[in-house]
């Protein structure tokens, strides 16, 4: 039987400021999982995947007449303080052992991913989510997560508050669990949170456009086509063609301005850099300054390039005492691994 302590901590959010359900005093099991070295180990390897492969972004269409071949790019400019890797736990099996050691099979690891509260917010409450066909990706990598899909088909269910994907998987695992100890099997899941500002970028598809002035029969509505060609293969941000086209200035000028560093017009301006599937201009050369660049978050489940979730089984151990309010001395600046807390990894995930 599962002692009562054991079961407040059944379902829990490892965040960096989540808490176990349940009251242990100063002490709380989320966090202190979160904290310990193998977790610790975990999260930086995510965090730094992430930033390896440029910001994330949101990328959707512009709407209206004339503007087929153009899209918004909103890149979620961050720092590395502004990322964060929230950790949600599932309890795939419970056991206290009481006065002796006991072996333990592990038959089933359940991830679970909640998409309710995935999307790009945007300060004013503009909110891009699960009700927009939108897609948020991160910049050069192979894995694009869409927010209003599901990214795992072993079993969904919606609810009003958003969709919960579930993916179960059979194992084959003995461990045993030492003596007066709580051994919690979970499976861990990983979301991250960013914070930053997110730019409106406009971009064009310039072989679309290419294709729009041939269908009108007028060569001389896209000049700049041969000093273009060589960046044919990727969507331009119009910053990074500044002035080349006549249209395209008309359409930047609503959202960017755009000088060199000595602060003298830009004049005409080529592509210097490729990230993920848009081209930039040099940073080195010239300063933007977007007209809207609001303050904005992210929260995002990481999947694998199989799109399966990004993925943790874990055993997370702890003695009966540690919530003893009798035994255990209240120290917050005690390590988990101080308080007898420790994390094993059993299999990951994280590719």
């Amino acid at each position: 039987m599962i002692p009562e302590r054991a079961l407040a901590a059944l379902f829990f959010t490892l965040g960096a400021h989540g808490a176990a359900t349940g009251d242990f005093g100063v002490l709380d099991l989320g966090d202190l999982a979160r904290r310990t070295q193998k977790a610790q180990r975990t999260i930086r390897r995510l965090k730094g995947d992430i930033l390896a492969k440029g910001p994330p972004h949101v990328a959707y269409d512009l709407k209206g007449e004339g503007y087929a071949c153009y899209h918004m790019h909103r890149p979620l400019l961050a720092t590395p303080e502004g990322l964060d890797i929230e950790i949600v736990a599932n309890i795939d099996k419970e056991f206290s052992t009481g006065s002796s050691a006991a072996s333990i099979d592990i038959s089933t690891s359940t991830a679970r991913v909640d998409t309710s509260s995935s999307g790009l917010r945007i300060e004013d409450s503009t909110t891009i989510g699960a009700e927009a066909s939108v897609t948020v990706g991160f910049a050069g990598s192979g894995a694009t997560v869409s927010i209003s899909g599901s990214q795992t088909g072993s079993n969904e269910q919606n609810s009003e508050t958003g969709q919960q994907n579930e993916l179960r998987e059979d194992v084959s695992m003995t461990f045993e669990c030492p003596a007066q100890t709580t051994c919690s099997i979970q499976t861990w899941t990983y979301v991250a949170k960013l914070t930053g500002t997110c730019p409106q970028v406009p971009t064009v598809d310039p072989v679309c456009f290419d294709r729009l002035v041939q269908g009108v029969g007028s060569s001389d509505e896209f000049p700049a086509h041969e000093a273009l060609k060589n960046f044919m293969q990727a969507n331009l941000t119009l910053p990074s063609v500044n002035e080349q086209v006549p249209a395209w200035a008309k359409i930047g000028a609503e959202y960017y301005n755009m000088t060199k560093k000595n602060n003298s017009p830009a004049g005409k301006v080529l592509p210097s850099k490729l990230i993920g599937n848009n081209w930039w201009a040099s940073e080195k050369e010239y300063t933007i300054t977007w007209t809207e660049n609001k303050p904005c978050d992210l929260a995002t489940p990481l999947y694998q390039d199989n799109k399966t979730p990004k993925r943790s089984q874990v055993i997370v151990e702890y003695p009966d005492k540690l919530f003893d309010k009798r035994m255990v001395k209240r120290d917050e600046e005690q390590t988990p691994e101080e308080l007898g807390l420790k994390v094993i990894i059993l299999r990951e995930f994280l590719d």
